[in-house]
């Protein structure tokens, strides 16, 4: 009896100390909930192989494990304290996996246990609401995320800025947003560039956004966190409470497309928008209320056959065309030119176009080499009218051989494209920027590289166009508009019947869908359009049937698009909303049918504020002071005709703030400020579309005067060895300063550009310079913010 007194004395005791002690975090366990939860995981692959769950915390709630490489996120966990509801605490759990695991969670308080079995094959997605019964002090009850809360995030530069400069001597900080970095900086592409709410996928390829919905019906976008280069996750009403996990793999080396994983930590209702910025390809994962979702799309995304080009950055051409149209012309390293012509009407507002030929294409699919290539940039901008590339190669190469081809990036989207029907020169009709050359090759080079399917629709449709084009080119008759209507049968039945197929399968979809869709689906049905107008426009009559649907509908699509887009700008506080109103607005001007849509929508939507903060302090040999002043405008299109030149908009709202400072001053000083602010303020956006996006890949433009902003400044100098106090008056002018500091940029005005993007509709500029003497040092700032009527 006295030995089982005995055993059972240290089993109490080891038990105590297992349950009593708290969670101490190690490699392979999470200590979540104050370190309260234990969690751990064991794996099989599919081989049969095991293994344990790497941990990595994320919050005090979150956490996640990889299993076979530390840039794979594989299953994310998170443990709430729902006890104020239902007496219990939570456990949530998401994979982007789908290989068999078991989790097992411990409450080292109380010593229970829960464990968690996911299926091979299975992507597993939980929310136990009654995983572990409370025990201890009953925490206040969880609130839902208030739209006050959410309107302050979106504030919150702004805030920062004003609270951070009013201090006297302080200086003006560099705004920052706190979020994580992907694995390698340089993985990032132009093409998609990361902002608090969007995440930026394998190698900055793909862009994730997420709208959601609580069950109060209130909406909102998440926030977004880099994890890895292939992985990131949202929160959506406290950064604390992951929501929903997600990473986009390249799994082109199996099927040829790239893999879509997510895992949700929240059963709110949500729409995930996936974007291709490099084909402008748009998934959409919507979730409905009440359901935890964990998905494998492992055929997310199609992408087509790739080619390395290299650019002859010397040779680069960059003009600024505006929207009445105009020429840009290059000349490559080998004496081929390059002439790209771009009519009115074609661009929503002023461009800068970049020209650059190729030097050499690695991987080209043509038996007889490159003859000429050209980079046309920014890649993937929408023209709405087609521009005509003229290619003269400084290699000849016969017509019989020619074969005209086009590339997205940097060649990783590489397909046919054709040729205009006249011989010569050679030309190509462009309706959006990207790469196009031309090279020699066989009918075996053309008929292989035809099997090759594109990922982007329209560029499946270019690549089986050419062939017939280049027919016609090589058809020996002389291929003005009359000769194409007389060609060989065989040749224009089979255009027809690939442009017919095309409008009934692609076109005509988009034109009959009910929504516009979320994030740009909207801008590209559109474009789709206007891709196929002009694939079709050198076969006459044939295809007026389709025309006159067409023409129907897309007055329809643009007239509830507008409406749509307005609505969503106004609730995501996104101008790329805006900018796509301009798009849709200036079509059904066009048409003359504009009455359809309330115009001053764009005015209302493509709304900025301004907030401005200047510290300059100068120091002489007999004065030492520094002056501040702080102010806010509204900017907003005078003209929706116009809508990408934005004016002040009113005067000064607020913070009429103007303050001076001696330093190490032995007496006492006053001030007075005569404040008049900025003025002639024009601010110029880019508002052209592109596959890639908007706002995020936009550098505004302001244009502004610093106005007379006078302050009176009076020293008291002390009395010394019997002598009188001396008073002297001072009178200083903020904008002479500015002028001293700024002179090399003053043309009239002063000009802000390269603009910092930290969020979407937000940009930030900042100045932190000295005078070329050294007396005089200058803190400014500049937040630019949309903000939608």
């Amino acid at each position: 009896m006295k030995r089982i007194a005995v055993v059972a004395f240290f089993l109490l005791l080891a038990a105590s100390r297992s349950f009593g002690a708290p969670c101490v975090a190690s490699p392979a366990r999470l200590c979540l909930n104050g370190g309260r939860f234990a969690t751990e995981v064991t794996w099989k692959d599919f081989q049969g192989n095991t293994g344990s769950g790497q941990a990595i915390a994320l919050t005090g709630d979150t956490g996640y494990f990889w299993f076979f490489s530390s840039s794979n996120v594989e299953l994310v966990v998170k443990v709430l304290d729902g006890r104020a509801l239902n007496a219990s605490y939570w456990v949530f759990y998401g994979a982007l996996s789908n290989v068999e695991y078991t989790m097992t969670v411990t409450d080292t308080v109380t010593g229970n246990v829960k464990t968690y079995v996911n299926p091979s094959g299975s992507f597993g997605s939980v929310g136990d609401t009654s995983a572990f019964p409370g025990a201890g002090t009953v925490a206040p009850a969880p609130t839902s995320a208030s739209a006050a809360k959410i309107e302050a995030l979106s504030a919150s530069t702004a805030l920062a800025l004003r609270e951070s400069l009013l201090p006297a001597g302080a200086a003006l900080p560099h705004q920052t947003v706190k979020r994580g970095e992907p694995a390698s900086a340089s993985a990032a592409t132009p093409t998609c560039l990361a902002t608090d709410t969007s995440l930026c996928l394998n190698g900055g390829r793909f862009r994730v956004e997420v709208e959601w919905t609580d069950f109060a019906g209130k909406t909102g976008v998440g926030t977004a966190v880099g994890l890895t280069g292939d992985t990131g996750y949202f929160w959506f009403f406290s950064s604390n409470n992951v929501e929903l996990t997600v990473k986009v793999l390249d799994g082109r080396g199996l099927n040829s497309r790239f893999w879509v994983f997510y895992g949700a930590l929240s059963n709110v209702a949500y729409d995930m928008t996936v974007t291709d910025t490099l084909t402008g390809n748009v998934n959409t994962y919507s979730n409905p209320s009440g359901r935890f979702a964990s998905t494998g799309d492992t055929e997310g995304f199609r992408v087509g056959s790739s080619v390395a080009v290299s650019l002859a950055a010397g040779a680069a051409v960059i003009r600024e065309i505006p929207v009445e149209g105009g020429e840009i012309t290059a000349t490559g390293v080998d004496g081929s030119t390059y002439s790209l012509r771009i009519p009115a009407d074609a661009l929503l507002s002023p461009q800068e176009i970049t020209m650059t030929p190729a030097s050499r294409i690695d991987g080209l699919p043509l038996s007889g080499g490159l003859a000429s290539a050209v980079q046309l940039g920014p890649d993937g901008l929408f023209l709405f009218k087609p521009a005509t590339l003229t290619i003269t190669p400084a290699r000849a190469v016969p017509l019989s051989s020619q074969v005209t081809f086009s590339w997205r990036g940097s060649g990783e989207e590489f397909f046919l494209y054709p040729p205009a029907a006249d011989q010569t020169p050679l030309s190509l009709s462009v309706v959006t920027l990207a790469g196009y050359g031309s090279g020699a090759g066989t009918d075996s080079d053309v008929q292989a590289q035809v099997s090759r399917i594109p990922a982007r629709a329209s560029d499946e449709l270019f690549q089986n166009l050419e062939p017939l084009f280049g027919a016609l080119r090589t058809s020996g008759q002389p291929l003005g508009r009359k000769a194409v209507l007389s060609v060989r049968d065989d040749i224009r039945t089979k255009m027809v019947a690939l442009l017919r197929n095309h409008y009934r399968t692609v076109v005509l979809p988009r034109l009959q869908a009910k929504s516009c869709g979320r994030g740009r689906e909207g801008i590209i049905a559109f474009h789709e359009w206007i891709v196929w107008i002009n694939s079709q426009s050198a076969l006459g009559a044939s295809f007026q049937a389709e025309l006159d649907e067409g023409n129907r509908l897309e007055i329809a699509v643009l007239e509830r698009c507008y409406n749509e887009y307005y609505d969503s700008c106004k609730r995501i506080k996104n101008p790329d909303y805006g900018f796509g109103m301009v798009g849709f607005y200036r079509d059904l001007k066009q048409r003359s049918v504009q009455g359809l849509v309330d115009a001053t929508r764009i005015q209302r939507c493509l709304t900025f504020t301004l907030d401005f903060g200047s510290r300059i302090v100068d120091s002489d040999e007999t004065l030492s002071f520094s002056e501040f002043v702080l102010g806010k405008h509204s900017l907003a299109p005078d003209d929706p005709g116009e809508p990408w030149i934005l004016t002040e908009n009113g005067s000064f709202v607020d913070g009429q703030s103007c303050t001076l400072s001696v330093g190490a001053a032995p007496c006492a000083t006053s001030t007075t400020c005569d404040w008049s602010g900025l003025s002639n303020l024009q601010l110029y956006l880019s508002l052209n579309l592109s596959i890639s996006g908007g706002s995020q890949n936009v550098s505004p433009r302001l244009r502004y005067l610093p106005d007379k902003t006078k302050s009176s400044l009076t020293i008291h100098a002390c009395a010394a060895d019997g002598d009188a106090e001396i008073m002297r008056n001072v009178s200083v002018w903020w904008l002479d300063y500015v002028f001293t500091l700024h002179f090399d940029e003053f043309d009239g005005a002063l000009t802000a550009t390269q603009w910092k993007h930290p969020s979407v509709g937000s940009w930030q500029k900042n100045y932190d310079r000295p005078s070329l003497d050294g007396k005089l040092k200058e803190n400014s700032t500049l937040i630019l913010a949309h903000t939608p009527d």
